[in-house]
């Protein structure tokens, strides 16, 4: 059973450099800002064409107590599924972590799936994403993330 389990981890990293990516990235970095939950501000920083690390911080209020949000996520984009005009709309997956403070440092393996649109005439990208949270530290909880994000491409 563990043999299985190793192949399919081990299959799911590779995935990125075996897919065909008819998209190269001009930028490696691509900044900007996420509205949803949470709202702040987001770096992606590519890897390869299709594999990315991304980090989002905000600032978030909860009840009435303001909380740091963190994100740290490694991304997969899978770029073949379909082409608009020669701007490609890349969809994609990944996993990381999630601290968030209040009173109490929590801390959470984050899961991430979502739809980016690059733009051709444009240094932009647009992303919607839904993310489930399940945190690990305090206690054993369960969250949604959800959030549209818009990034310059320097």
């Amino acid at each position: 059973m563990m043999k299985i389990v190793r192949v399919v981890l081990i299959l799911i990293l590779f995935q990125g450099f075996i897919c065909s990516v008819s998209f190269a990235q001009k930028s490696k970095i691509h900044a900007g800002a996420v509205i949803g939950n949470p709202t702040g501000l987001t770096v992606k920083y590519w890897l390869t064409a299709s594999n990315a690390l991304e980090g989002t911080v905000a600032l978030e209020k909860i009840n009435r107590d303001y909380s740091f949000n963190l994100n740290v996520m490694y991304l997969i984009h899978t770029f073949n599924y379909l082409d608009i005009q020669d701007s490609p709309l890349a969809l994609y997956y990944g996993v990381g972590g999630k601290v968030l403070t209040t009173l109490d440092v929590a801390l959470g393996v984050r899961g991430v799936a979502g739809a980016a649109y690059f733009f051709s005439s444009l240094p932009i990208d647009l992303s919607l994403e839904l993310s489930p949270i399940f945190f690990i530290i305090p206690s054993s909880t369960a969250d949604i993330d959800a959030g549209l994000g818009i990034r310059y491409h320097f």
